[in-house]
């Protein structure tokens, strides 16, 4: 009875297992609900993301297998920045791309970026290089000699596996300040990543629906955060992404397919936006947007424009920041200076903190009382704004500066 129910414990351990294998990709990398290792397209729990509805998903296409596909050549490799387009030389035997999608959401103060792939056909051995720039790149899907833009703190993501393997290994590269990339650092731990260990229909970025057999795409999710690539709360701002295949493992193998760079669309950096309005009579009653006021958030200053609003893109998340007016002449501000808190990623068009200032025209009131009489005539002002009030012997005149709107009432005695 005993060895019984210890095979029925090895069968039920077995089960289990192939139930882990089977469906826990379909879990999300802790503080993400994206599904980035379940090896699909599809969302596999409710409420979750996957390539069907990505956050911030931008997709390039190889163009068709044959004579007019392009791909980098005459010896190009990963370390150059003058590199030629070629048409029709990718050999058979490697990775032939079809399709990318990088997208990317920054959860709280930790930044994730979500890759896939997909080729046209299966050589067993995978190694794709997803560059991801600061910098937008030259247009690359006409043959010649190009120049690639690379910034410091520029990623090179690596997915790499071996023929019958259907979990990569992904390292990083950043591009360094002697303009060359630096060593691989593994990603284990921050990320998770699988091929279709089955036919899955591909479709990403809304492309028509392509059935690719095994290990035809792959996926991977990546904690940037996590990985130390984008501190916490920091602003890491990236507007391009492309994915190439190289030759061999080698790191200085020739790199060969590639797809063209697509405007990447997500950010972890934060905005204010500023609404600046002032009472003016001449534009009527009420409020009013006024443009050309100067604000300034450190050592940048941006005036409103034409709707009294100006914007500073591109802040560190969890931080507050100080916006200080330039109050124009004639004109009171409520607040000249306020602080702001950026907690959340935004831009100038959506998801920006605000801040509203409020200014009040000045006016300069003047009393004169001009006596004809040598000697002078006694008169008195007395009004209900006491600035304004004055008796004299003689000449009186009294001024009252920066006066806000208001009505003054006054009595004038001239000689009594």
């Amino acid at each position: 009875m005993k060895k019984r129910a210890a095979g029925v414990l090895v069968a039920l351990a077995a089960i289990a297992a192939a139930v882990l294998v089977l469906t826990g990709g379909a879990s999300a990398l802790a503080g993400s609900d994206f599904e980035g290792a379940d090896g699909n397209l599809i969302v596999n729990t409710p409420g979750n993301h996957d390539w069907v509805n990505a956050p911030n998903l931008s997709a390039g296409q190889d163009l068709p297998t044959g004579t007019g596909d392009n791909s980098f050549g005459q010896g190009t490799k990963e370390d150059l920045t003058n590199v030629t387009v070629v048409s029709g030389s990718i050999p058979n035997s490697k990775a032939d791309l079809a399709r990318f999608a990088v997208a990317g959401e920054s959860v709280g103060t930790d930044n994730f970026i979500y890759l896939a792939w997909s080729r046209e056909n299966q050589s067993g051995t995978v190694n794709f290089d997803f560059e991801i720039n600061r910098a937008a790149q030259p247009d690359l899907t006409t043959p010649g000699a190009k120049t690639l833009v690379r910034t410091q703190g520029d990623l090179l993501i690596n997915y790499a596996f071996a023929g019958g393997s259907n979990t990569p290994t992904l390292t990083v590269r950043t591009w360094g300040s002697n303009n060359k990339w630096g060593n691989p650092a593994s990603l284990s731990g921050c990320s998770e990543g699988l091929t279709n260990g089955a036919q899955v229909s591909e479709n990403l970025g809304g492309n028509p629906a392509v059935d690719r057999p095994a290990q035809q795409f792959g996926e991977a999710a990546i904690n940037l955060t996590c990985a130390g690539i984008t501190p916490s709360g920091s602003c890491e701002g990236f507007s391009s992404a492309y994915v190439k295949s190289r030759s061999s493992t080698s790191f200085t193998s020739e790199i060969k397919d590639f797809i063209a760079p697509v405007a990447v669309s997500f950010s972890n950096c934060g905005a204010i936006v500023v609404s600046k309005t002032h009472k003016h009579a001449a534009d009527g009653a009420g409020d009013h947007p006024e443009s050309g006021v100067n604000f300034t958030i450190g050592s940048t200053t941006i005036a409103t424009d034409a709707n009294g609003q100006a914007c500073f893109p591109g802040l560190a998340l969890g931080q507050s920041y100080t916006v200080t007016e330039t109050v124009p002449a004639g004109e009171v501000s409520d607040d000249s200076s306020q602080d702001v808190a950026v907690n959340s990623v935004g831009s100038c068009t959506s998801g920006a903190a605000t801040v509203s200032f409020h200014n009040t025209p000045l006016t300069n009131v003047e009393i004169k009382i001009h006596s004809q009489v040598d000697g002078g005539t006694q008169s008195s002002v007395d009004c209900d704004n006491d600035a304004l009030d004055a008796a004299a012997a003689g000449d009186v005149d009294v001024t009252a500066s920066d006066q806000q709107p208001q009505t003054i009432h006054c009595t004038i005695v001239v000689d009594p």
